[in-house]
């Protein structure tokens, strides 16, 4: 069992965390550890829980930061108000966002889709699939990475990015090495 590429991608997290002490970030790299640590026990289950777990999180971050030009106790407010309707996280949240191409917003929601599609198997459950594990935990943590450095890109410090950006080409992710990440 490799999971070495999630290993390389989870770096990307933790570098960023140490960069910059925002409790999202904290949030975002407590799921994707312990989504790590039930793979490595081939936890499935659990697994793509926390996987899912952070991808909801970050993506009603950037909600919150969309609408309203920041991380606002007003937005959170309203994300809560949402999360009792049981209306917070839709796949319609992903549409609409601000300041996401079309083609990022399409491969989001089919990331989203495909670790959802995990949790809810056929009747037959299935073996865990390192392989298809690692390429969806290294989506996870692209589109992660991404949304932070949109949303907090001016206190990440310059060095921090430039290690972001070459790890992300080493494990091939397409976000975080795309021109996007500049503006």
């Amino acid at each position: 069992m490799d999971l070495s590429a999630a290993v390389k991608a989870l770096s990307i997290i933790k570098l960023l965390k140490d960069s910059i002490h925002v409790k999202s970030i904290d949030v975002c790299y407590f799921l994707l550890k312990s989504s790590f640590s039930h793979a490595q026990r081939r936890d499935s289950l659990a697994a793509y829980v926390y996987l899912r777990a952070c991808l909801e999180h970050i993506l009603e971050l950037y909600y919150i930061y969309s609408r309203y030009s920041q991380i606002s106790s007003e937005g959170l407010k309203e994300l809560l108000k949402l999360k009792r309707k049981g209306r917070a996280f839709t796949l319609k949240i992903i549409n609409q966002v601000k300041g996401i191409p079309g083609p990022f917003k399409k491969k989001i929601a089919k990331t989203y889709i495909s670790i959802a599609t995990q949790l809810h198997p056929p009747f037959e459950l299935k073996c865990f699939d390192t392989a298809e594990y690692c390429e969806d935990f290294k989506r996870v943590v692209d589109i992660t990475a991404f949304l932070i450095l949109k949303i907090f890109r001016e206190k990440i410090p310059a060095k921090t990015i430039e290690a972001i950006t070459e790890r992300g080409k080493g494990l091939g992710l397409y976000f975080i090495c795309s021109k996007s990440v500049a503006k």
